[in-house]
């Protein structure tokens, strides 16, 4: 990982967040994967809009529900399949280890306040951009989930937690910005979002080549959430000069995307020799000619394995 994604990455608090952080405190260290890094992008599961929406819709609920609301036992029982895979480095499978974890942390932060800023959707997958704070007033914490919807219940979670850091370099919160996307696109244009997205992330991480690819990718004007990166393409060179090309075993790989409307969400997971590694859930927003506008990200670091024995980013259906 980067320097400046390190700088994030390096300060996440241990044992923060019961469920939502990579390092629950007390959680046995998990051994070494011997799981193989995905070469690319897991597809959502095509369906319709009105589908895809209905799946919005649902987790939307759910988030409300146990987070917002905290009814996490209600949330659980009306909305979490039978068979719950969870990609959360300190949770175990199923609804009841989400429903003791999740439980926990909200009767220990009697006062804890969640505010959800953005969901976006493609087939059976969606994302859902919040945030989380222990008491009102604290710096909180920004978080990405991404859930897959199958028969209208949640099969498979995946997440990235990231203390809010502040000042932001930019003057934007890690939160501010459209909420929805544009409607009005099509889907060979979303296609070629998709594809832009993962350019410009492969030439800025894997081939350090920065310049390159706020040349090809990045618009006039680029408004960045990130809060160690000031706005616009000049900015993100100068904060990525001097890394050096990564050696194909260390390459950042992308296990998923999704694209709704004029943004696309990617997953990344940048490995290290013994299988753990830092990753991220990026949100990009683009205008009509193709380009990124904006971006939004959390970062995380991540063990080899998680406490029910997969790796953070696979895909087990």
């Amino acid at each position: 990982m980067t320097t400046l994604r390190r700088i994030a990455a390096a300060s996440l608090l241990c044992g923060a967040v019961m469920v939502l952080a990579a390092c629950q405190s007390g959680a046995p260290e998990p051994p070494t994967s011997s799981a193989a890094v995905p070469a690319a992008p897991a597809a959502p599961t095509p369906l319709t809009t009105s589908a895809a929406a209905g799946n919005a819709q649902l987790v939307r609920a759910f988030y409300e529900i146990a987070f917002v609301d905290k009814k996490v036992e209600e949330a659980a029982r009306q909305y979490i399949g039978g068979e719950y895979i969870q990609h959360n480095p300190g949770v175990a499978d199923g609804a009841q280890a989400f429903v003791e974890a999740i439980g926990g942390w909200l009767a220990a932060e009697p006062e804890h306040e969640t505010i959800i800023h953005r969901v976006l959707v493609e087939g059976d997958l969606v994302l859902v951009h919040s945030e989380h704070h222990a008491v009102r007033g604290d710096a909180g914490l920004a978080v990405m989930d991404i859930f897959r919807v199958q028969g209208g219940e949640i099969v498979e979670h995946w997440d990235a937690i990231q203390p809010v850091l502040t000042p932001s370099a930019s003057g934007h919160t890690m939160f501010d910005g459209p909420q929805t996307t544009a409607s009005a696109v099509s889907e060979a244009d979303r296609e070629r979002n998709r594809r832009a997205a993962l350019a410009f992330l492969d030439l800025a991480f894997n081939q350090a080549d920065a310049q390159k690819a706020v040349d090809e990718h990045l618009g006039a004007e680029y408004v960045q959430h990130n809060p160690g990166v000031a706005d616009g393409g000049a900015a993100f060179v100068a904060a990525f000069a001097g890394v050096q090309p990564r050696e194909s075993a260390a390459k950042m790989v992308f296990p998923r995307t999704i694209a709704e409307g004029d943004m696309v969400v990617v997953q990344t997971f940048s490995p290290k020799q013994d299988g753990s590694g830092d990753g991220s859930i990026d949100i990009f927003r683009f205008d009509a000619a193709g380009k990124i506008v904006e971006h939004w990200d959390v970062i995380q670091q991540y063990p080899a394995l998680t406490a029910g024995g997969r790796t953070t980013w696979d895909d087990r259906r």
